[in-house]
């Protein structure tokens, strides 16, 4: 048995969560305490017994779970969006069985473990406060306004038989003692900047952060210039397409135009969720056979739940497992967030043959979970959803849709490392952003909040796009080559750190 497999397996038992996300029904019962002081030293033991392993995967992850731990992040266990005592019920309501008594005796543990999370992330923030690893204040107050508000409409409660009920009244209790200490204590303490670099060694932290978020060696300086020429070279794209559609006018005009279209609107919620799956059924029928081997079973596409709608991202996926489909959760809570130009990219994105397509692929090819859920990912992951965009069949306002998510993509190299590394603030990142986005300015709110919130992830797309795009170029030269074995050859081994993957490609 390889150490991989060895290394997945314990991470597993020290995090049962993740054992019930796979589809493991045995682990239904426990709920790991991650910001536990036990729960950082087993992990610390965890790696470093897998510390001379030879497997160049693991070696990776291990030394860049070693290296994170000097840093104490855990000083900053919660935070606005995807928030964990929001996200706690929308777990237990969609990953976990809720149809027998012992279904239902497993909620209860898992919320009775929970609740020591807040304990200890509680705990964790009073050590924070001590040495100035704390939140933003504007951070704070979001996950403030939305706990609260999550709290007074009773959002926790899941509908289970009577005698279950109290677990809801102890959870309860303990959401209004988070609240009563960020309000009371936490968010006088909180930083006035939004960026990790006033935290101390923030710029140490967030140069880590880049290296385990792409799994390459790209500093944030050399980012944040590839990220202004991508800018510019896409805005150029964007000039074009506004001329050939016969538009004379500035670009942010441009965009105006095609945001008042109401053509460009679904009427309501539910049309939304039609057009993405028509969207979706023309892909497979066009995009895949042209560039695909395989197919795969589809993906499950509904809406993301009223409670989950705030601080979410306007569409995400999450992966299936051996037993249930992957599913592609649309945002409808503003129908303007949702216009019809952007749906083919979105869904070349998110459903087929974008991430939907990746994490099938492997289950259905039986490609071990060690190999898919074994290591950081996210680079290779949203490097190959972004990818994705660029196989549709587009026309001109489709293709405005894709080139609009691409110079997102690209600011975010720039707005990322401008916060975290250049000290930029929240309104300099909004405003920027502004100037060269079509998009609605609820959703550009909601994505400075996300990369406050998660430093460095949201680097992933363009890095990981750029790899790929350039093992595809070098292997499209060679005599004979098809563009459908380099997919199978890109998905074939698993998931993988960005810079091992260029190595194995070397390699061939």
């Amino acid at each position: 048995m390889s150490d991989l497999k060895n290394y997945f397996d314990d991470i597993i038992k020290l995090n049962p969560s993740f054992g019930s996300f796979l589809g493991y029904r045995k682990y239904d019962s426990n709920y790991e305490n991650a910001l536990s002081p036990e729960h950082r030293k087993k992990y610390k033991t965890l790696l470093q017994k897998y510390k001379n392993t030879k497997d160049k995967v693991l070696r990776y992850e291990v030394k860049m779970g070693l290296e994170g731990l000097k840093y104490k992040l855990y000083q900053i266990p919660f935070a606005s969006h995807n928030n964990e005592i929001i996200n706690m019920t929308f777990l237990n309501q969609t990953f976990y069985p809720l149809k027998t008594e012992r279904d239902y005796k497993n909620l209860v543990r898992r919320h009775e473990k929970f609740m020591e999370c807040i304990d200890s992330g509680i705990a964790n923030m009073r050590e924070g406060m001590k040495c100035g690893m704390v939140l933003p204040k504007i951070i704070c107050e979001k996950m403030i306004d939305g706990i609260d508000a999550f709290y007074k409409r009773k959002g926790y409660l899941i509908k289970v038989p009577k005698k279950y009920k109290y677990i809801f009244d102890k959870y309860s209790l303990k959401i209004k003692e988070l609240i009563q200490f960020l309000k009371g204590e936490y968010l006088k303490k909180c930083m006035a900047g939004v960026g990790i670099c006033n935290l101390p060694n923030g710029k140490e932290i967030y140069r880590y952060l880049v290296k385990a978020q792409t799994t390459t060696n790209r500093t944030p300086e050399d980012i944040y210039a590839f990220g202004l020429k991508e800018v510019s070279r896409i805005k150029g794209e964007l000039e074009k397409l506004k001329g050939k559609m016969g538009f004379k006018c500035s670009l942010l005009e441009f965009y105006k135009k095609m945001k008042a279209d109401p053509k460009n609107y679904c009427d309501t919620k539910d049309e939304v969720v039609q057009e993405y799956a028509r969207v979706g059924k023309e892909i497979r029928e066009t995009v895949m056979p042209k560039y695909f081997w395989d197919e795969v079973a589809p993906y499950e596409l509904i809406k993301v739940p009223k409670d989950m709608e705030e601080g979410n991202a306007g569409a995400f996926y999450y992966p299936g497992n051996k037993k249930r489909v992957g599913t592609f959760y649309i945002n409808t809570r503003d129908i303007r967030e949702n216009p019809k130009y952007s749906m083919m990219a979105l869904t070349l994105h998110e459903g087929i043959p974008g991430h939907h397509y990746q994490y099938r692929y492997m289950i259905e090819k039986k490609i071990p979970f060690y190999k898919i859920y074994g290591i950081e990912g996210s680079a290779y992951a949203e490097g190959w959803g972004l990818y994705a965009e660029s196989l549709g069949e587009y026309d001109d306002y489709s293709y405005f849709g894709r080139l609009s998510y691409e110079i997102f993509r690209a600011l975010r190299l720039v707005v990322d490392t401008g916060i975290h590394y250049y000290g930029w603030t929240y309104k300099r990142a909004v405003d920027y952003m502004m100037k060269y986005l079509s998009f609605e300015r609820s959703e550009i709110d909601s994505e400075v909040e996300r990369y406050i919130c998660i430093p460095a992830q949201a680097l992933c797309y363009k890095i990981g796009e750029t790899v790929i795009k350039g093992l595809r170029d070098d292997y499209m030269r060679a005599a004979g080559a098809d563009i459908r074995d380099f997919h199978r050859k890109i998905l074939e081994n698993g998931v993988l750190p960005l810079d091992i993957l260029k190595a194995n490609f070397r390699k061939k």
